[in-house]
């Protein structure tokens, strides 16, 4: 009996190992594939392409989630929700973008034609840089293109959308922050930063992917993009050099860098998301 729980245990301890030698060999073999077909697809330049559109698109996102948003809150409001969550970007681009959005709200002479051709026009720079970044997605899980308008169109209702969801958003976490305290509202946020991210990777694969594939994916996002948020805000805090070189415009320079490295954070995960799912045995894809 003795000798037989000793190789039980021996037997035990060997399966362990192997199980963990394999998914360190599946974690490797995932960078090694991920890595690979990011040179492949060259997502460096197709973030690089999305990033500046979506950092062009900051401010005319601003102002339409302001207008439409608007139309059923105190347009105050909703730019003091959104401004107190705009001093977290990095640097000096908080403050313009703080100031932005107060002069948005603040009553103008403007009419009703010029405010609709506002809306517009910003709609239109949101949805190309959406139209950008889910391209590159499309490129990621090698989808046809489909036609121009009916990319156009998904673009801009994706864009849509994202204003009213990030918006919305922006006012639930203010309120939660003012009533529950800031513990409550972080959780919030990132939950719904979460929740934003894998229903972009699912529209970004035409949900050609499972729902719970993109789950882990939207995780590591909200985390990366917190970490970039981080980051770039400490190094402007601590690095003169980029002060002295570009002076007030040093926050301005790292909202770009933001946009390229959240654009490349998002296809990254997008990768992910289809290499994982090309390797699952049985994977239930939704046509």
């Amino acid at each position: 009996m003795e000798l037989r729980r000793h190789y039980c245990q021996a037997m035990d301890s060997s399966a362990a190992e192997r199980d963990s030698n394999e998914q360190h060999s599946g974690i490797r073999s995932l960078v090694r594939d991920m890595f690979d077909a990011q040179r492949e697809l060259h997502l460096s330049s197709s973030a690089a392409s999305a990033g500046f559109w979506l950092f062009l698109s900051i401010v005319p996102a601003a102002v339409a989630m302001v207008n439409v948003l608007g139309l059923v809150l105190d347009q105050q409001d909703v730019a003091d929700s959104l401004g107190n969550l705009a001093e977290v970007f990095p640097g000096t681009s908080g403050q313009l973008l703080v100031e932005r959005l107060q002069a948005i709200a603040a009553p103008s002479a403007g009419t009703g034609v010029t405010d609709t051709v506002l809306v517009v026009v910003c709609l239109w720079t949101v949805s190309t840089a959406m139209h950008e970044l889910l391209g590159a997605m499309g490129r990621v899980h090698r989808l046809p293109r489909g036609s121009f308008v009916t990319r156009r169109l998904v673009a801009l209702g994706v864009g849509l959308i994202g204003i009213i969801a990030i918006g919305a958003s922006a006012v639930w976490i203010i309120a939660t922050d003012r009533s529950a305290g800031p513990i409550s509202a972080k959780l919030i946020e990132g939950v719904l930063v979460t929740i934003m991210a894998a229903t972009l990777l699912l529209i970004g694969a035409q949900r050609t992917v499972p729902v719970k594939s993109v789950i882990i994916p939207g995780i590591a996002i909200t985390f990366v993009l917190y970490l970039i948020g981080r980051g770039l805000t400490l190094y402007i805090t601590f690095a003169p050099n980029m002060s002295r070189i570009y002076g007030t415009a040093a926050g301005v320079m790292a909202a770009m860098l933001a946009a390229y490295l959240g654009a490349f954070a998002v296809l990254l995960a997008s990768l992910a998301t289809r290499i994982l799912t090309n390797r699952s045995p049985s994977p239930k894809v939704r046509s």
